[in-house]
């Protein structure tokens, strides 16, 4: 049971998303690196989680890794609220951003939704 994660839609968004993001944030002060590296992380896991999760042999370890991207998605949307909190120059960041993460969440779910049915058919 492996999907090719090329082939899921949101996935090809999110990886458009984390690059995104990484150029987005370059210019963020370095007083603020340790944020910086968290949402560069945040961003790259969203993307990596569907890729590792689509290679596992389960559709429940699949699950799980569509729920790790998911809980990745939020936490960026975190972080970039706090980036924004920080210093309100970034607020252009986050709202440019969050509404790609959103849409991207409700994909991830959307599969898992088609996934756990699946398994309870």
């Amino acid at each position: 049971m492996r999907h090719n994660h090329h082939k899921l839609e949101f996935w090809g968004k999110s990886v458009e998303l984390a690059i995104r993001t990484i150029r987005s944030i370059k210019s963020v002060d370095s007083n603020i690196l340790p944020l910086k590296d968290q949402i560069i992380g945040s961003a790259v896991s969203i993307p990596s989680n569907i890729a590792e999760g689509s290679e596992r042999n389960s559709k429940k370890e699949f699950i799980r890794f569509l729920y790790i991207s998911k809980a990745s998605n939020a936490e960026l949307r975190t972080q970039l609220t706090i980036l924004a909190g920080v210093d309100n120059k970034y607020e252009s960041i986050r709202s440019d951003l969050v509404p790609a993460l959103l849409e991207i969440a409700e994909m991830t779910q959307g599969l898992i939704r088609k996934i756990e049915k699946e398994l309870n058919d």
